[in-house]
């Protein structure tokens, strides 16, 4: 019968594509992403620019990293591999951090290294390192990033 075909155990474990979460049996993110404190998150195994991040990111309905909480910030340290982009730039004006929405990032709400940012006009997008800590970079290096979106 037709029921069998969508028994998740003869797909190798994924669930049906009528499976809605947070149906029972259900994962909350889509394959290949990470589920934490309501938040689905995608580890690039690839390098690229802040812009070109942003863009992927955008493109699967999601956005760059935004660190939020301590426990985000946890949860972000254990998964990351290299230092990947945030989504939080300081271009339009200089020590102005904020976020992709306009929303502007204050210092006690963010989580720099002590040193940074110390980049001037030649560093206006953010990094996390594999420490939990922020690093202004320019925009156009190379780097891994992180996608969060909504389950």
């Amino acid at each position: 019968s037709n029921v069998t075909l969508l028994n998740p155990e003869l797909l190798g474990g994924d669930p049906p594509f009528c499976c809605v979460p947070p149906s029972p049996g259900c994962p909350p993110c889509s394959k290949g992403w990470t589920y934490f404190g309501n938040s689905c998150y995608f580890y690039s195994k690839t390098e690229s620019s802040w812009e070109n991040a942003q863009s992927f990111c955008s493109l699967l309905g999601s956005k760059l990293l935004e660190v939020d909480s301590p426990e985000e910030k946890g949860h972000v340290r254990t998964m990351l591999q290299s230092s990947s982009w945030l989504g939080i730039k300081d271009e339009e004006v200089e020590g102005t951090w904020k976020r992709a929405d306009g929303t502007i990032l204050s210092r006690e709400n963010s989580s720099w290294h002590r040193n940074e940012p110390n980049g001037g006009r030649q560093e206006n997008c953010a990094v996390v390192r594999e420490d939990g800590e922020w690093y202004d970079y320019p925009c156009t290096s190379k780097l891994s990033w992180v996608c969060e979106g909504h389950p």
